[in-house]
């Protein structure tokens, strides 16, 4: 059990140290639903892997 929040979140985080990765994507090939990938901590330098879930939302608004 981590004592890190890991699950849910808008960035990937460290699960070792908790540090959060706004730059996730930089340099990765463009990542769907489900996708899964090794990242190494820019902190502790320790790797963990993410899981991305996408979610999606609508809005509508009237036309002419």
């Amino acid at each position: 059990m981590t004592e890190h929040e890991t699950d849910n979140t808008d960035v990937p985080v460290c699960p070792h140290c908790g540090e959060e990765d706004h730059d996730w994507w930089d340099g990765l090939e463009p990542k769907n639903d489900s996708d899964e990938w090794e990242c190494e901590c820019h902190s502790c330098g320790k790797t963990y892997i993410v899981s991305m879930c996408v979610t999606t939302t609508f809005s509508s608004r009237g036309g002419e």
